[in-house]
């Protein structure tokens, strides 16, 4: 591998992808971000950056998120599109086995990733990981919400948990409901952390959401993810904020708990973004466990 940015065209789409400690020439660590909508912007810019100190890092935005092209029919999404495009991408690369390193919804890819193309991963890494129970997310997302908001604010949010099931969507209308402290406190543990997402978010940074991949992803209908990854035999490092309001420690500890060779490290300083509140600890962390 050599160092620099590529566009690598899979199943019809321009991919960006970014290599960096390619002199390092470990087992390459393919980082998988976050949304469904999201991109890789925030790991290069903090934690990422201690990564490729001593590692083979690869970043790369999918399909229609950040740097990478929509594809052609703005319905072409879903997690097998997107499993294959992570495949496809790893051919490209000419690489045999690798270390998905996911993020959020990210880390969902990654375990699908796992179970299907379980003789391409060496050992997996998962930060704040989601499990595609959407329904749970949100609940989990508007408790959170509750958690740190009180009065009226609190009232309304309480009031999208009735009804009755199901509850996927409801958590869009609780992010409507709260200010930007509010916000703040749900995605991050330190103060500082909301400044520092503000100051990397420069002109030249990628768009962030993509609404029709996030409203195909979400109509996968429940796949006991967590039921199913007991099948996976390759090594597993759990990485959770204690004070993650977003995919929540709970999900983290659920996908632990079914993992034959699982490992958990819980961050008692991060919420959402380990990789921007405690980035020399998760690189602490994450090196010892690639060498083990």
């Amino acid at each position: 591998m050599i160092n620099g940015e590529l566009c690598i065209k899979v199943n019809g789409v321009k991919h960006w992808v970014r290599i960096a400690g390619a002199e390092h020439d470990t087992t390459p660590l393919i980082a998988i971000h976050g949304g469904p909508g999201g991109h890789q912007w925030i790991l290069e810019q903090t934690g990422g950056k201690l990564l490729e100190e001593f590692a083979t890092l690869v970043y790369y935005d999918q399909r229609g998120c950040g740097r990478s092209d929509p594809p052609a029919d703005p319905g072409e999404y879903s997690i097998d599109i997107l499993l294959d495009d992570l495949e496809e991408i790893r051919k490209a690369l000419n690489v045999d086995k690798f270390i998905p390193l996911g993020h959020s919804f990210g880390g969902e890819l990654a375990l699908e990733y796992a179970l299907k193309y379980p003789g391409c991963v060496e050992k997996i890494i998962l930060e704040g990981p989601a499990i595609g129970d959407w329904d749970r997310l949100a609940i989990n997302q508007i408790m959170s919400f509750i958690s740190i908001t009180d009065g009226e604010v609190q009232w309304k949010l309480r009031n999208l948990l009735q009804g009755g099931a199901p509850y996927t969507g409801r958590n869009g209308a609780a992010w409507g409901l709260v200010d930007e402290q509010t916000t703040m406190a749900f995605s991050f543990f330190k103060k500082g952390s909301y400044e520092k997402l503000v100051e990397i978010s420069t002109d030249d940074a990628p768009r962030v959401g993509n609404e029709d991949m996030k409203e195909k992803i979400q109509e996968v209908p429940f796949s006991n993810l967590t039921g199913r990854i007991k099948a996976i035999e390759s090594p597993v490092l759990v990485m959770t904020g204690l004070y993650d309001g977003n995919t929540g420690i709970d999900m983290a500890r659920d996908v632990y708990r079914n993992l034959p060779n699982g490992e958990i490290e819980i961050f008692l300083e991060s919420g959402h973004y380990i990789q921007m509140e405690e980035p020399e600890k998760m690189a602490e962390v994450v090196k010892e466990f690639m060498i083990k």
